[in-house]
């Protein structure tokens, strides 16, 4: 039977090194975190002949690519590999005697302002996805958006024809006019925007409208057939339009990861890519594997009660009065209460929805070490057995892989409840 290895495969600046690396090389840890953090790379190396503090000594910025290669990992002849992606040279530490060192790498952008140049700007009528495609941009990556049914490819369809609108619809008012009657010849000003079809007639202006809240409309009338279209159904709960939201002399990163946090969503960077997921639906996705107790080498196992809740309550206070209102949610038995600024109360309920569940996440951990395996990621779920009425379904918090004279895992996992 043939031996099983796992190798690190690093290029560097674009230049293969793993060949001109493996004399010195002693330890390389590849760190995987669901959101919240980029994914980082730290390689351990020893410099006996002292290359590494003279013609080979890194510089910050540097851009390094690193890749898991196993071979003959799950039986003789069954190669794997695993794609770490894409990272630039953060920080680097020597020490001695002997002389040792480590080169620490994120995956950021090469564009560093993304996590270091804080900006000050207000974002207004917008929405999470398009304020996520503007910052991508900006630092030269990709906004993947996996979120509900809206997806990152975005090609253009032919759409079936649509029916004309009923009483009830939300429609699309793209005009400036409305008129008092169906058949009036008086056409008043009037701001477009988002109004529900309340009455219909066969006249010039077939359509009544009356504007919606934060439909930013202002029509109460009569309009034109040409002037009403089908709003686009919003593919997910998380289309909705942010009215106005300021970053206060922070990083795009920061700023991104926050706001994305604050409605519910997860952020990661990885690979030259913005990756935003909705971590409550990947915990309902089926697990892509099962752990035994004789595939856990060490184990620990934590359950808190403190900071979890059943429900909650959020109060703000609208821009145009000075009415405080609060929004409930779930039961009041451990309530999270939460004050501050929202648009609306659909607005005020997302915000307290999002906070509870990031409460309530990790109530349930479970740290383990396995055998490597590139297989697994972090936002995946496992199927843990063998514990008694510890097993269960698991999320994967963070996996961090361990290469040096073997490869292991270490997982951080919280129970799915």
């Amino acid at each position: 039977m043939r031996a099983r290895t796992a190798e690190i495969e690093i290029t560097y600046n674009g230049v293969p090194a793993s060949d001109k690396m493996a004399d010195s090389e002693l330890e390389c840890t590849y760190t995987d975190p669901a959101s919240g953090e980029a994914d980082g790379l730290d390689i351990s190396i020893h410099d006996r002949d002292r290359k590494w503090i003279n013609s080979w000594l890194p510089q910050t910025g540097d851009r390094l690519t690193a890749a898991i290669a196993l071979k003959n990992w799950d039986s003789s002849g069954t190669d794997r590999r695993l794609d770490c992606g894409s990272f630039v040279l953060d920080t680097f530490t020597f020490s001695g005697w002997p002389i040792s060192g480590t080169i620490s790498a994120v995956s950021v952008p090469a564009d560093g302002n993304f996590r270091a140049r804080k900006r000050s700007k207000v974002w207004e009528n917008i929405t999470l996805q398009e304020i996520g495609k503007d910052i991508a941009g900006r630092a030269g990556i990709t906004l993947v958006w996996d979120v509900g049914s809206s997806q990152k490819v975005e090609q253009p369809t032919e759409a079936a024809p649509a029916s004309p609108p009923k009483v009830g619809d939300i429609v699309e008012f793209t005009g400036t006019r409305h008129y008092v009657s169906s058949n009036g010849n008086t056409g008043y000003a009037c701001k477009p925007g988002k109004a529900k079809v309340t009455q219909t007639y066969n006249g010039k202006h077939p359509y009544h409208l009356i504007h919606i809240s934060g439909g930013g409309s202002t029509v109460y009338g009569w309009v034109d057939a040409a002037d009403v279209k089908q709003a686009a159904a919003e593919s997910s709960e998380y289309e909705f339009t942010i009215k106005c939201e300021e970053q206060e002399d922070q990083t795009d990163c920061e700023f991104y990861a926050e706001l994305c946090e604050k409605y519910g969503l997860a952020m990661k960077v990885y690979n030259r890519k913005i990756v935003v997921y909705d971590r409550e639906e990947y915990k309902k996705k089926p697990a892509v594997l099962v752990l035994t107790e004789t595939d856990l080498q060490a184990w620990s196992w934590q359950q808190r009660m403190s900071g979890t809740y059943t429900g909650g309550e959020f109060a703000y206070t609208p821009a145009k009065t000075s009415k405080e209102i609060k929004v409930t949610l779930g039961t009041q038995e451990r309530a999270l209460k939460l004050s501050g600024k929202a648009d609306s109360q659909a607005d005020a309920e997302r915000q307290l929805k999002a906070a509870i569940n990031k409460e309530n996440h990790g109530r349930v951990t479970l740290s383990a070490t396995i055998m490597g395996n590139a297989a697994l990621a972090a936002s995946q779920c496992v199927e843990v057995q063998g514990l008694g009425s510890l097993s269960g379904k698991y999320y994967i918090d963070k996996v961090t892989h361990n290469i040096g004279g073997g490869y292991t895992m270490d997982l951080e996992m919280s129970l799915v409840e």
